[in-house]
């Protein structure tokens, strides 16, 4: 069993770290989600990690690295889920 204590000191220390209000996994339930809409749909993104900002489409996510390959001028990156600070989807007009 959880001990409950532990769970709201590990939320918080989440919240500090993060600034985000969310638990943790239902951030990720979200970006997750955001990652198939864009893949299925073949929307653009604009995907900010720990280390770089990245504009172009989502190759594949792979969920047994927890992460999500993205196709930028014709390279392709490796970003884990874990360090994508934010993920936009580009409106296209058409």
């Amino acid at each position: 069993m959880i001990n409950f204590l532990e769970s709201v000191k590990h939320q918080l220390h989440q919240f500090v770290e993060t600034g985000h209000c969310k638990p943790v996994h239902l951030m990720q339930n979200y970006l997750i989600n955001d990652i198939y809409h864009a893949i299925d749909n073949k929307q653009m993104v604009m995907l900010a990690s720990n280390h770089r900002t990245y504009k172009g489409y989502i190759n594949r996510y792979d969920s047994q690295r927890q992460a999500i390959f993205i196709e930028q001028d014709k390279v392709i990156s490796m970003i884990e889920l874990k360090d994508i600070k934010r993920l936009k989807i580009i409106a296209q007009r058409g």
